[in-house]
């Protein structure tokens, strides 16, 4: 992963139909949800004041 040719790849495959495209969107929109929503950005930024602080992190876990 991580070039053209496998962005290529993963195109043609829903293209094609062998990947169901709506269960790629449901599973992006939830892992974006987990990772970008305001909670999970306070909590990342809480944690770089914790770790500036020389406290432990939150350990926020991410979907």
């Amino acid at each position: 992963a991580g070039n053209a040719s496998s962005l290529a790849n993963g195109l043609a495959r829903v293209i094609e139909g062998k990947l169901d495209w709506q269960a790629l969107r449901n599973s992006a929109i939830a892992r974006h949800a987990g990772r970008f929503s305001d909670h999970a950005m306070a909590a990342g930024v809480a944690d770089v004041y914790l770790q500036t602080l020389g406290e432990p992190a939150l350990a926020m876990e991410l979907a």
